[in-house]
């Protein structure tokens, strides 16, 4: 699921993301795995930057850093210049002081909470 929401972001399709990032959050609080957890909220934090929401994107991205460090677990080149691309343009976006609170606040944040901020974002017709 995550994979997709990362394809859809990419293509534009952002209500589908979020809903493809809320099933991948449901799906990694039944079976947690450190590595999906990361990468799921970051991929998600992509998707709240291309839809704007620049504070959680700072929030997401946090989170997925702290997951990774902790567990000492990298990431290809590619990817971590997109991420670092990525915390470069939300950080600009935000300026320094509204970015460094978004990003204290996401590294405590749990799992569930992205899981509803992903499913408050989708669309009901």
């Amino acid at each position: 699921m995550l994979t997709l929401g990362n394809a859809l972001s990419a293509v534009g399709r952002i209500p589908e993301s979020y809903s493809a990032f809320a099933r991948a959050f449901d799906a990694l609080l039944l079976a947690p795995h450190p590595l999906f957890e990361a990468l799921a909220t970051l991929g998600y934090a992509n998707t709240a930057h291309l839809a704007g929401d620049n504070v959680e994107a700072v929030r997401a991205a946090a989170k997925g850093r702290t997951l990774m460090e902790a567990r000492n677990m990298g990431v290809g080149i590619t990817y971590a210049k997109f991420v670092d691309d990525l915390i470069a343009r939300v950080k600009a976006a935000l300026g320094e002081e509204q970015f460094q609170a978004a990003w204290l606040a996401g590294r405590e944040t749990a799992l569930e909470v992205f899981a509803a901020r992903a499913r408050a974002q989708l669309v009901v017709d």
